[in-house]
């Protein structure tokens, strides 16, 4: 069995505040990521498999089977520039099909939304038209999006922009930043009352995904362990898989697009669980698509070995997704050799 682990290369600070590597952004998005690299020789480069039968299929079957669904999560390693090039690919294909899609993003907080519609869908104004490139600039200051984020900005406009030109609805799906902070550093009971009344409890209570979700978030900080921290983040976890469930369920409910393609981090959808298995709690006659695109092992595996089945007290969880799309790798440094070398240098400068 492949790991699972995402390590993210943050400082000790983020790793303490955010949950960065189970979803949060990339590595490092002041500067933009590498190109990608293929392990040589690898036969499963570009290949679609489905896991249900582990037969492979070309990307048209694919898309044919999106356009027939009410949501598509398209999985992604935030910052493998593959990963969203595919991602817009999907979105051009079905619109080439006669479908409207609706966009969520994981990126996007769910107060955002009106930012994003405005843009894309701008009403009139007494003001004077904007350019398309004041346009840009206006929605990154709304958002807050500054140059420092460039890479990433580069990864998600250009769905935004296809989005505008085809008069689509889109939205952001998460919560804002500040009440990620907050939980993580504070967990859920500690938030003042108005911050609770931001949040909604759909009542998930899953002892076994407990168990893997911990263990993964261990894994994702190289083995680093805190766990009053550990809790606090599964709390956010939570708090965050239920709001985007919410934002996805309202979207896909409300007929404005179809299929819904939602952008996001592989690991809210791992095993059919996190978002899936909350959009389809508070609709349970929706019909879902869980894509993931699959960065390739350093070395050829068989296709099964990227299945990532488990046991947790005794429940096996589904694999990772219903359809893998590997593509090449970002890199094929450790990150959790850079992870362990900012912890040192993190205790090094650290007053006695």
């Amino acid at each position: 069995m492949l790991p699972t682990r995402t390590a993210c290369s943050i400082s000790l600070a983020a790793t303490l505040l955010l949950v960065a590597c189970t979803g949060a952004g990339p590595v490092n998005p002041t500067v933009a990521p590498a190109a990608t690299v293929t392990p040589a020789a690898d036969p499963l480069l570009d290949r679609i498999i489905a896991t249900a039968d582990g037969r492979p299929l070309q990307p048209t079957e694919l898309y044919e089977r999106m356009a027939q669904t009410d949501v598509v999560y398209l999985a992604e390693k935030h910052d493998n520039p593959r990963h969203h090039a595919l991602q817009l690919e999907a979105l051009r294909t079905l619109l080439e099909a006669g479908k409207r899609p609706a966009l969520g993003f994981e990126f996007f907080a769910r107060e955002q939304t009106g930012y994003l519609q405005d843009f894309v869908q701008p009403q009139n104004s007494h003001g004077k038209p904007l350019s398309p490139a004041q346009a840009e600039q206006k929605l990154r200051r709304e958002l807050g999006w500054g140059p420092q984020r460039d890479a990433e900005w580069a990864f998600y406009f250009p769905l935004l922009q296809v989005a505008k030109e085809h008069q689509l609805a889109v939205f952001g799906a998460d919560l804002p930043d500040s009440l990620k902070r907050r939980i993580s550093r504070l967990g859920r009971d500690k938030l003042s009352p108005v911050e609770q009344n931001l949040l909604s409890d759909s009542g998930f209570d899953d002892p076994a995904y407990r168990a893997l979700m911990e263990q993964t978030l261990i894994d994702a900080h190289c083995g680093w362990n805190d766990p009053e921290l550990i809790d606090h983040l599964y709390q956010t976890w939570l708090a965050r898989n239920d709001a985007m469930a919410q934002s996805i369920t309202a979207m896909a409910q409300a007929g404005t697009g179809q299929p819904v393609l939602v952008i996001l981090g592989a690991g809210h959808t791992r095993h059919n669980m996190g978002v899936v298995e909350r959009v389809q709690h508070f609709w349970p006659q929706a019909r879902q698509l869980n894509l993931g695109y699959q960065e390739l092992a350093r070395e050829p595996q068989p296709a099964a070995a990227y299945y990532d089945k488990v046991v947790v007290q005794n429940r096996e969880f589904a694999p990772a997704f219903e359809y893998f799309w590997f593509t090449p790798r970002v890199s094929f440094e450790d990150p959790c050799e850079q992870f362990k070398s900012q912890l040192q240098k993190h205790s090094s400068s650290a007053p006695n």
